[in-house]
């Protein structure tokens, strides 16, 4: 059985997995300026967003957020817990978000490029948010190299809109394949595509098992 997921920040916890890791497209750091460390909230909107993030150090004060398992996941590797949405996306976070405020002040980390939903919305509810992107992901210049990998492939997992934006772009060549997204995000893109996806908390115990039932 061949499974691919796309995860750009590997998940060490799968490398004994029958569930391959094969990235569609690159993490790149960028530079960022973070002058004011008066916020009480931050809100990480990836995994990339945690890892490109140089002042973990300074958390242990703040009500930490997460946009979703992943993210989660890559904190708690390092020793930070955060509150997050199960479902995942950004209108999931928002209703946790607005439950758990301990201020105004909130700094939100996310990709260049990456939505800024949260930002909008948060400053509608009269807060005070800052935003700094702190890496963006690069497209890989060709993608002849992973044909082979998707030929044969089972089922696909998509971490991110990109990884399925791409995959349909460069690699799709079979009508029987099984697709799985992490967010309502990715899966209404699969969605308006016109294939079929279902979602799948890629972050919860026995999803191999779980992933071989429905295929």
């Amino acid at each position: 059985m061949n499974i691919i997921e796309t995860r750009a920040v590997k998940d060490n916890n799968k490398e004994n997995s029958i569930i391959k890791n094969i990235p569609l497209f690159s993490i790149e750091k960028t530079k960022y300026s973070l002058e004011d460390l008066d916020f009480k909230n931050i809100i990480f909107q990836s995994s990339a967003a945690v890892e490109c993030f140089k002042e973990l150090n300074i958390l242990k004060d703040k009500k930490v957020f997460a946009m979703g398992g992943g993210t989660k996941e890559t904190l708690a590797k390092k020793g930070i817990s955060c509150i997050y949405p199960k479902s995942g996306g950004s209108g999931e976070l928002l209703k946790i978000i607005k439950e758990n405020l301990i201020a105004k002040e909130t700094l939100i980390v996310k990709g260049k490029g990456g939505l800024s939903i949260l930002k909008t919305e948060l400053t509608k509810l009269g807060l005070k948010p800052f935003e700094i992107t702190n890496y963006e992901r690069r497209k890989f210049e060709s993608y002849k190299n992973l044909v082979n990998y998707f030929k044969d492939v089972d089922a696909i997992i998509f971490s991110s809109k990109l990884s399925a934006e791409i995959y349909f772009e460069e690699l799709h060549s079979g009508d029987k394949i099984k697709f799985f997204g992490i967010s309502k995000r990715i899966n209404n893109y699969v969605k308006s595509l016109g294939h079929s996806i279902e979602f799948i908390d890629y972050f919860s115990s026995g999803l191999e098992e779980r992933i071989k039932k429905l295929i």
